[in-house]
């Protein structure tokens, strides 16, 4: 109960970082801190095995409270939302509900894949949690660590110049069949004109 609710606040101060530090940066800047971040934040889990918390003369407990606990909600909002902002702008006009439940849902599958995935690299890496019989084996976690949580967080920092768009998060997004209008100075004039007669107003030429 107590990580549920503290990961509940936690999480929603991640979200107040992001909406006053980080909703006005570009789209690509936005998901490169966010890679780099959640790839400095694996340095917590890489500290608590190689125990570097104790050479620093902080326990185990108080070591986990502040990087599981704290940190790793933070940390988890702040990179979700980018691609939350992308996948709405992403959703064409009148089909607003069905593309982003289907954009979100390919998402939560990539998540689901990645769970997966780090179970097949733990049984790669020979890592045993074998508790009944007493046959843990971590000897390769800290190289397991530093490829999984910190390497390849930082491939989808040069990916981001081929598969995201060059603006920022407060930017509306034009469809790509969508015209650009470009008028002249008669047609802004007589369409000023015909927007002041609509609101009671006078034209330029009353």
């Amino acid at each position: 109960l107590f990580r549920f609710l503290s990961y509940q606040v936690f999480g929603g101060f991640g979200i107040y970082l992001f909406n006053a530090y980080f909703s006005t940066f570009r789209m690509r800047h936005a998901l490169m801190i966010s890679a780099l971040v959640s790839s400095f934040a694996s340095v917590g889990d890489l500290a608590m095995v190689l125990r570097w918390n104790v050479w620093w003369g902080i326990p185990d407990k108080a070591f986990y409270l502040v990087g599981d606990t704290i940190l790793e909600p933070i940390v988890e909002m702040m990179a979700f939302m980018p691609g939350t902002i992308l996948i709405s702008k992403m959703c064409p006009k009148n089909m607003e509900a069905t593309t982003f439940a289907i954009l979100a849902s390919f998402s939560n599958l990539g998540s689901s894949l990645s769970q997966a995935f780090g179970v097949f690299a733990m049984q790669y890496a020979g890592i045993k949690t074998d508790v009944t019989e007493g046959e843990c084996d971590f000897s390769n976690l800290p190289t397991l660590i530093v490829v999984c949580g910190m390497l390849l967080p930082l491939l989808a920092v040069p990916l981001v110049f081929i598969l995201i768009p060059d603006i920022a998060m407060n930017d509306p997004v034009r469809e790509d069949n969508e015209p650009v209008t470009v008028m002249t100075g008669l047609e802004k004039e007589t369409d000023e004109g015909e927007r002041m007669g609509l609101l009671g107003g006078g034209t330029k030429a009353d």
